[in-house]
């Protein structure tokens, strides 16, 4: 017996040093997608609000996760809403209102989203159901709750077999990574400012810089939006009216990644350029399931199509390279040319020498100071 209590004794202060005491096992909560566990943070657990579990909405952004539900999902934090898509329907929540809606029928849902820890949180059950996604699971582990979310299609493994297996490695694994991340933050390297050294000033403001590409040739979008992705950065793409059906792949991952698309119309007088806008627009609802307002037209155009509600793009600084320049030369001939103040604007196309460009651009839009920001229709 007294064996006994001393391996139950030693098996608890284990237990202790893997787990310290203020992860208790009510005070975390595990998210996993089908099969798999995702990485835990303590700003993006799941959460109760009124009786109703919400998760974060990247939970079903198959771009941030890596594991598809087959859905979509963007947060715009300057229009303050949160947007779900799949490849037939669109999930609007507008956070501001408090409501949310099928973008498709314009049917208002019952339901909304909320903000916790600066993070945008959707009813995971009332967007599964929308979705036709299994109800979210809200299980109890060894270490702690766990929520599942899985496709009907995809996961292969039941709730219990599920937590048997996972429990055994990926969330012990998630748990430990959890813990010497929060250790990490504890215990920071020491300071190796000598007493007496001069604190250097803070960084200077950054100037809002939006970009732009004209979707014309079809040779690089795909490589701009990865290089775009690969940097955090993001972009306004204008597609003419012809070309948005064909490039609706290159169209939806563009909105699933947060960036802008917009209609190219460059039609001889104001209504041409209209119908041009017109159609594009439709061709977009069909492919995306989104609306645009942004526009990019001939300047003597722009006041009559902005009395019709279209955001129209004014070129700002030409991007585009003219071959004249290395890729590098070009990226710091541009930036010399913007304006030191308020906001920037540059306009490049989707040519394999603009996606060439890119990356230099980028590089030095950061050394000097131009935040790459969200294109928002009151903002230029």
């Amino acid at each position: 017996m007294r064996r006994r209590i001393l391996c139950l004794l030693c098996a608890l202060a284990l237990a202790a040093a893997l787990f310290p005491s203020a992860l208790a096992a009510e005070d975390v909560c595990f998210t996993a997608i089908n099969d798999n566990v995702l990485p835990l943070t303590a700003d993006s657990m799941p959460t109760w609000s009124s009786g109703t579990l919400y998760v974060p909405y990247s939970v079903f952004d198959a771009g941030s996760t890596g594991i598809s539900l087959g859905t979509s999902s963007i947060y715009n934090r300057y229009s303050g809403t949160v947007s779900v898509f799949s490849l037939r329907q669109v999930l609007i929540f507008d956070l501001n209102r408090g409501s949310c809606y099928n973008q498709h029928t314009g049917e208002a849902l019952r339901g909304r989203a909320i903000i916790r820890n600066g993070k945008a949180y959707l009813p995971a059950a009332m967007v599964c159901s929308f979705f036709g996604l299994n109800p979210p699971s809200y299980l109890s582990t060894p270490y702690g709750y766990l929520v599942r979310i899985t496709n009907p299609d995809q996961a292969t493994l039941s709730d219990a077999r599920f937590i048997d297996a996972a429990s055994a490695n990926a969330i012990q694994r998630r748990l430990r990574e959890y813990n010497q991340s929060l250790q990490a933050q504890e215990d920071p390297e020491p300071s190796t400012q000598q007493p007496g050294t001069a604190v250097p000033d803070p960084e200077p403001t950054m100037i809002p810089t939006y970009l732009a590409f004209r979707c014309g040739t079809g040779q690089a979008g795909q490589a701009i939006a990865g290089t775009l992705e690969q940097n955090s950065a993001v972009g306004l793409f204008f597609f003419p009216a012809e070309e948005v059906g064909r490039q609706g792949a290159l169209i939806r991952r563009l909105l699933a990644k947060g960036h802008s698309v917009g209609i190219l119309a460059w039609g001889g007088s104001l209504d041409e350029t209209r119908e041009l806008l017109s159609l594009g627009s439709r061709a977009l609802e069909t492919v995306a399931h989104s609306r645009t307002y942004f526009a990019l037209a001939p300047d003597s155009q722009h006041q009559g199509l902005e009395e019709d509600g279209w955001s129209c793009w004014k070129t700002g600084t030409d991007g585009v390279p003219d071959g004249s320049l290395s890729a590098y030369s070009h990226a710091l001939t541009t930036v010399r040319a913007l304006p030191k103040r308020d906001s920037a604007r540059i306009t490049l196309d989707d040519s394999a020498a603009s996606a060439e460009a890119l990356p230099y651009l980028l590089r030095q839009l950061r050394e000097r100071q131009y935040a790459v920001t969200v294109p928002r229709e009151t903002r230029f």
